[in-house]
């Protein structure tokens, strides 16, 4: 586990961690490959740890993990 210098952002990756995948990705559970391929490019377009900064670098990382995860469960069907 990383130590965070934030709390706050431990405290969010734990949470999105134990959330159902099509929350992580912000889609209903009815939604569609392509609106989860959609919700899934613009997250890790936002989140992407190349485009951020020194200090957020290692959370990016971290938040992508957990959005690919959640991606390849929901498409793919393998278990996070």
């Amino acid at each position: 586990m990383i130590k965070w210098l934030n709390i706050s952002h431990a405290l969010r990756l734990d949470e999105l961690r134990n959330q159902m995948p099509h929350e992580v990705l912000g889609v209903s559970e009815e939604a569609t490959i392509d609106q989860i391929k959609t919700a899934f490019r613009e997250l890790i377009k936002k989140y992407h740890p190349d485009l951020s900064t020194d200090f957020m670098r290692l959370y990016y990382q971290e938040y992508s993990k957990i959005l690919n995860s959640a991606y390849r469960e929901l498409v793919c069907g393998k278990p996070r």
